[in-house]
């Protein structure tokens, strides 16, 4: 992680280092949660959530405000659907990329199965 970014966010706390097969939480995501499960959508864009993320965001020098957060309007979106190999590859649709991005990755690595066939397993989880 950027320096100038080690101290603003809990990032390193959970994503330094994950140990494989260990237990992975995040009690702080988990308090944030409850209050929206329990009390719906309302709570996220209304309620104390909103001002929780809003307040901290403005300390970090955000730029998005309450009213940005009262003012949002979720969208459906159909999922974007592409088949690799025997499988159905479920993903958000744009303009959100990290579906297309996924997809990406799994052809890539058909494509270049050959050049890693005698690598490691560790090297191929880690790359």
């Amino acid at each position: 992680m950027q320096p100038r970014f080690a101290q603003k966010t809990n990032c390193n706390k959970y994503f330094n280092s994950i140990d494989i097969n260990k237990l992975f939480k995040q009690p702080e995501l988990a308090r944030t949660l409850k209050p929206v499960a329990l009390h719906g959508a309302d709570n996220f864009y209304r309620g104390k959530t909103a001002k929780l993320i809003i307040d901290e965001m403005q300390r970090s020098g955000g730029l998005i405000s309450i009213e940005d957060v009262h003012q949002y309007k979720a969208l459906w979106r159909d999922p974007k659907r592409v088949k690799w190999q025997n499988y159905e590859i479920i993903s958000a649709p744009p303009p959100r990329s990290d579906g297309f991005a996924i997809v990406q990755l799994l052809k890539m690595n058909d494509y270049l199965a050959d050049q890693f066939a005698d690598t490691e397993p560790q090297f191929c989880t880690i790359y």
